[in-house]
């Protein structure tokens, strides 16, 4: 919408490079740490919840974005490269992406985007 903010739909899914469900743990001391890589998890106390993941090319295409500007922002505590590669062809879909991986090797999302 012009002039104000599009609605926004909150789902409690993880997005990966397969369907199925994952252990997702959440940082009891920070509601802005949570990760589904148990040895990111053991950094911090954490409490571990088994949730719904999906390949996100599908997440995407159940979105419709077809017609709509696609911005992805991917901030996963170490899940770079299960997120990227579950991109998949979609990628082709997505107009910018910003991508925080201050703890992870380059090299791991470069191959996933190949």
């Amino acid at each position: 919408r012009r002039n104000g903010p599009a609605p926004v739909t909150l789902n409690e899914v993880c997005v990966g490079d397969s369907d199925g469900m994952v252990d997702f743990y959440e940082a009891s001391e920070s509601t802005q740490v949570s990760t589904a890589v148990p040895e990111e998890a053991a950094r911090w106390t954490t409490r571990k919840r088994v949730v719904p993941c999906l390949r996100l090319d599908g997440y995407l295409a159940r979105l419709d974005c077809a017609d709509r500007y696609v911005v992805l922002k991917i901030d996963v505590q170490g899940f770079e490269q299960a997120v990227v590669t579950g991109l998949g062809a979609a990628l082709e879909q997505v107009d910018l992406i910003f991508l925080e991986s201050s703890w992870l090797a380059a090299s791991s999302v470069a191959v996933a985007l190949d």
